[in-house]
């Protein structure tokens, strides 16, 4: 039996759709302007891995990136063959979605901080840091998006374990008597 995959659009105007398109959007930017920013002092040049977690910040953002364009794939390609797997897809939407908004609101607030102190550190040079700070911000973003997600998938969650339980609760009951029994 072949898998038949139907591209399906309308799963963009769900809540699970709409914020893994936010997601990737967010991550995109962040992750691009991050990896973009340098500058140069009297011969010395800085990246975001000089900066304290730039590289962790980047790595959070990248791989959310991925994650998110992975998920609004399956979104389009099988939403509807999600339900059918021996697993619950939305728990395991909803615990990675919060894990990783943890794991990124850690690194852009060791970025933040980090920006504070960048140009003392470095001997009093001036480096312009407002693209570092705009970097910071999507990660900020990135980590309330990543949070939303993992409500939608875990209100999804409620929402499919509770329609289970309607059919096992609709389902009736045997009444036949046991035989072994007096």
């Amino acid at each position: 039996m072949a898998l038949e995959l139907k591209p399906d659009l309308s799963v963009f105007r769900t809540p699970n759709g709409i914020i893994q398109v936010v997601i990737w959007f967010i991550c995109l930017i962040g992750f691009a302007v991050l990896a973009s920013w340098g500058c140069s002092v009297s011969g010395t040049s800085f990246d975001y891995s000089d900066v304290d977690g730039g590289s962790f910040l980047l790595a959070m953002l990248v791989v959310a990136w991925l994650v998110s364009f992975a998920l609004a794939v399956v979104y389009l390609l099988a939403f509807e063959k999600l339900a059918q797997l021996p697993f619950s897809w939305w728990l395991l939407v909803a615990s990675f979605s919060a894990s990783w908004s943890l794991m990124s609101i850690i690194a852009s607030s060791v970025v933040a901080k980090e920006l504070d102190d960048f140009d003392d550190r470095n001997g009093g040079r001036v480096c312009k840091v407002g693209a570092l700070r705009f970097a910071t911000a999507m990660g900020f973003f990135s980590t309330f998006s990543l949070a939303a997600a993992a409500v939608f998938a875990f209100l999804e969650f409620q929402k499919k374990s509770g329609d289970e339980e309607d059919v096992v609760a609709a389902e009736p009951e045997d009444t036949t008597p046991d035989p072994h029994t007096f």
